[in-house]
């Protein structure tokens, strides 16, 4: 089991992924701004930080550059349904372990989060 923060801007998305996890025996904890996602990283230790790269106002990139400036080494998982405007290798270069397009299965979602954890 693993705590897992699922840090994304729409109530419905965080919802859905987060019974998921549950499903899958995964504590989830939610947040819906950067800024509330990096004061729980940095409060509350997680095992995975499942991170929408389209965030208003602070982007997922720089929750994920914030998050390694501050010495976070939690694993994350970044979403987007606009991956085009994104460079993977830039992404890489901020720490975010993996990527995942949305749309996505359940199942394609699991898979991931648990190649992740196994390390």
């Amino acid at each position: 089991m693993a705590t897992v923060l699922i840090l994304d801007d729409e109530p419905v998305i965080r919802e859905v992924l987060g019974s998921v996890l549950a499903k899958a025996g995964h504590v989830a904890r939610e947040a819906a701004t950067a800024a509330e996602g990096l004061a729980r990283l940095e409060k509350e230790p997680v095992d995975l930080l499942l991170l929408d790269l389209m965030l208003p106002g602070k982007s997922g990139a720089e929750v994920a550059w914030h998050a390694r400036e501050a010495g976070l080494k939690t694993p994350i998982l970044a979403v987007s349904a606009a991956m085009d405007q994104w460079d993977a290798d830039d992404l890489r270069d901020l720490g975010i372990t993996a990527i995942l397009a949305k749309p996505f299965s359940n199942d394609e979602l699991l898979e991931v989060v648990r190649r992740i954890l196994r390390g």
